[in-house]
């Protein structure tokens, strides 16, 4: 009989971004796995409750033994429960055999390395999960996925109960999924427990044991059955070109709006124009291409970027002379950096427009009047703080900013992949109202079905 060793019992837990789950009631068993599926992005507050960083405020956790605990790192580390997600801390004065064994969990009770030990056993672990590196290998030579793949290998070592897995799918193309399907298969096959969160959870469905729907903070849904929650899935996933009407282009006479030109480091030249209320997407090998496409783009690579704009020709080496034309960039890595933290929804959206709404900045009296003739129909209510948001408040917020700013140019990136097929659903519609306004838009992204649904043209670069 399968043991459990982890309870949840009225669980309320709320995250950094104060997302909440509410009346959590989970148990946890040995050797079984759990796939977390979402159309409105909530089941990624359910796998971040694994990370350390939410707060109990109602229900409790108990362990193993029945004893109760609290929703910290140190307590999950101490139960074997281990996160991984996109983000993996190597330090790079190691080789990959030393990051494997010195920074693993509790790796400062070692008092003496043995070096040829270390690369014995490193060399083996990397044979066993079919990984192509060398235990000498030094760290900057490795991709993004590279480092989450030796994460799982470094934690599956340790012999955990559960591994916790948190959106991994937007920082793969094809052969990285088959890759990180295969080591997270092995490992499967090893007896450990996971927990997968993705976006696109279809991609996992043949490690789960237990099906769970995530809606607006609870578990509304289990699926018994891999076939049914397929059919489901893709029923309410269908493409974004079924739900949302396609835009006319707003270019005038074909005309000419932007060309950019810039190098990629040690290949040839890359070059592409675009017309007002243009979209292009430019589908990406991997994480690393999707990054070097736009460092390229902002002109922070090697000679920075060309622009023609105009009859005018601009080499543009920093973001700041982009922003001068209207051209601008959207899509932190930390969506906060994007916040006016010290100001109210309503201002965060009108402030960087004050300059348009009014020379002496006195927008309040129209301030109304402006968001309703804007047609910020989801917009939040009025006076609410921005700290008090969800991660998906914040982006429409973000959202909202730009449809009012109006630029000529947005160069997006993720900002259609982060999202499950609602929020897809939503953000794709308003890309598309500011696209039939005259914006253009640059789409970096991983999610190829949706950015290809709603793209006027489809950029391929090597």
């Amino acid at each position: 009989m399968k043991q459990d060793f982890l309870r949840f019992h009225e669980l309320s837990v709320r995250n950094k971004y104060q997302e909440q789950m509410t009346g959590l009631n989970m148990v946890f068993f040995e050797k079984e796995s759990y796939l977390l599926c979402s159309l409105d992005h909530t089941g990624r507050s359910l796998a971040e409750i694994f990370n350390g960083d939410s707060r109990i405020v109602g229900g409790r956790i108990f362990d193993a033994e029945g004893m109760p605990g609290d929703c910290t790192e140190i307590f999950f580390q101490r139960e074997k429960i281990y996160y991984v997600d996109s983000h993996v801390r190597f330090m790079n004065s190691l080789n990959l055999a030393e990051n494997i064994f010195l920074l693993r969990p509790n790796s400062l009770k070692k008092v003496k390395l043995n070096r040829k030990a270390v690369l014995l056993r490193t060399e083996e672990l990397f044979r066993r999960y079919g990984l192509p590196f060398q235990p000498e290998q030094k760290v900057e030579s490795l991709r993004a996925i590279d480092k989450v793949l030796l994460q799982l290998v470094r934690l599956a070592d340790l012999q955990p109960k559960m591994l916790v897995i948190n959106n991994l799918s937007f920082i793969c193309n094809k052969e990285d999924m088959e890759r990180l399907l295969k080591i997270l298969g092995k490992i499967r096959e090893a007896g450990i427990s996971m927990l997968v969160y993705d976006s696109n959870p279809n991609c996992f469905v043949s490690l789960a044991d237990h099906i769970l729907l995530v809606k607006k903070g609870q578990i509304v849904k289990k699926f018994y059955d891999r076939e049914a929650f397929e059919i489901y899935w893709e029923h309410s996933s269908r493409s974004i070109s079924e739900r949302v009407a396609k835009k006319e282009l707003a270019g005038a006479g074909g005309k000419e709006y932007f060309r950019f030109s810039w190098h990629f480091p040690g290949r040839e030249l890359c070059s592409f124009a675009i017309h007002p209320g243009e979209i292009l997407y430019f589908p990406s090998d991997g994480w690393e291409h999707q990054q070097a496409l736009c460092r390229g783009m902002m002109g922070l690579g090697e000679g920075g970027v060309v622009l023609e704009a105009k009859g005018r020709r601009i080499v543009c080496k920093k973001p700041e002379v982009l922003q001068k034309y209207n051209i601008f960039f959207w899509g932190e890595e930390r969506i906060e950096d994007e916040l006016f933290p010290n100001m109210s929804v309503t201002d965060n959206i009108l402030m960087p427009s004050m300059k348009r709404i009014s020379r002496m900045g006195f927008y309040r009296a129209g301030e109304r009047f402006i968001l309703q003739d804007m047609d910020f129909s989801e917009i939040l209510e009025e006076g609410r703080e921005t700290g008090s948001l969800t991660d998906e408040g914040v982006w429409k917020l973000l959202c909202y900013r730009w449809k009012l700013y109006h630029p000529r140019m947005l160069i997006a990136y993720n900002v259609l992949s982060r999202f499950d097929p609602e929020m897809k659903r939503w953000m794709a519609g308003q890309l598309l109202q500011m696209a039939g306004r005259g914006t253009a838009f640059v789409l970096l992204e991983t999610a190829d079905e949706a950015a290809r649904s709603i793209a006027d043209r489809v950029i391929h670069t090597k």
